[in-house]
């Protein structure tokens, strides 16, 4: 399964919204693969970024919502691919959120992963909007 075109429903949530960026349809959803097995400190992490709050298992922000939790698709025999990093970051967009939004919000997760020395790659439709290709050019 190609990472950068996985839905939303395909990796257990309920929901996948098309939209826009430069006229070309879009997903609002993006996967941030974590180099941490730390799942509470990440899950800080990106809750501060995002201004989000706590409920359930999701990080409620403005216009979307985040869930930290392991990579189910991580290779058992582990591998220094971005791919077989232990923890991802699901971040789902409102259905009315503009696809900026959620780029902002986006940059806003990796850029704080990173400065506290957490390696971290985004794979979204978007991610040639995101700096450093959303990571690939740092860490790919």
């Amino acid at each position: 399964m190609d990472a950068r075109r996985t839905h939303g429903d395909e990796v257990g949530f309920d929901f996948a919204v098309d939209g826009h960026l430069k006229g070309v349809q879009v997903e609002r959803y993006c996967r941030i693969f974590v180099r941490s097995a730390d799942r509470k400190a990440v899950r800080s992490l990106v809750r501060t970024a995002l201004h989000g709050s706590v409920v359930d298992d999701r990080i409620d922000a403005e216009g979307a919502q985040a869930y930290v939790g392991d990579n189910g698709y991580r290779d058992p025999q582990g591998g220094e691919d971005f791919l077989d990093w232990p923890l991802c970051v699901e971040l789902h967009g409102d259905e009315q959120v503009e696809v900026s939004r959620l780029v902002t919000l986006t940059r806003d997760v990796l850029t704080a992963l990173w400065a506290a020395g957490v390696p971290a790659v985004a794979a979204a439709d978007y991610e040639a909007q995101l700096p450093d290709n959303g990571g690939i050019g740092l860490y790919g």
